[in-house]
């Protein structure tokens, strides 16, 4: 979700060894085709705490994150985040269920480097995205652009266009993909 907590928990797990598997919010796009295992564990922000039921429904683990809390001190060594090997994420599902994918690190990173060069961005220009980060297209083209620069990211949960021409003209923002 383009929410600021789910993508903080997506850098953080990204700093674990394992590959994670990036769910849309909406529960009913979870039926893929082959079906997620059983047992798989479900990690969810604690924004998202609703969704615990339908994970225990379909037989997932479900861990809930801990609330955020500012003012707190930071980690006494923190981990170095997306070093995980990859990201399995879903296609679109229009010929049937949604299909696995996997994209390595490497490929996704590569991927935002070429989308950062093509567009001439700079450290810290700033981001904005409606598209939702937890498709391919919004993590390679938004999300990690926006952590290689160092620059802010804007979420906007859907295209409105007002609130996007708002956004842009605060002059915090440089790019933000969209069709035409």
């Amino acid at each position: 979700s383009n929410h600021p907590e789910a993508i903080a928990l997506f850098l953080a797990l990204s700093a674990r060894p394992h590959p994670l598997m990036v769910l849309p919010s909406e529960p009913r796009l979870w039926h893929t085709d082959p079906a997620i295992p059983l047992g798989t564990t479900l990690v969810l922000a604690p924004i998202f705490r609703s969704l615990a039921v339908e994970g225990e429904r379909r037989g997932l683990r479900v861990l809930v994150g801990p609330e955020v809390r500012s003012g707190g001190s930071p980690s006494p060594s923190p981990r170095p985040f997306l070093t995980f090997p990859g990201v399995v994420g879903f296609t679109s599902g229009s010929t049937g269920w949604p299909k696995p994918v996997y994209h390595t690190t490497t490929a996704l990173l590569e991927h935002a480097r070429v989308v950062i060069d093509l567009l001439g961005l700079r450290f810290g220009d700033g981001i904005l995205t409606a598209l939702p980060v937890e498709s391919s297209h919004g993590l390679t083209n938004t999300l990690l652009p926006a952590v290689l620069l160092g620059s802010r990211l804007g979420l906007v949960d859907r295209f409105e266009h007002r609130a996007v021409l708002s956004l842009f003209s605060t002059g915090d923002y440089r790019y933000f993909p969209c069709t035409p």
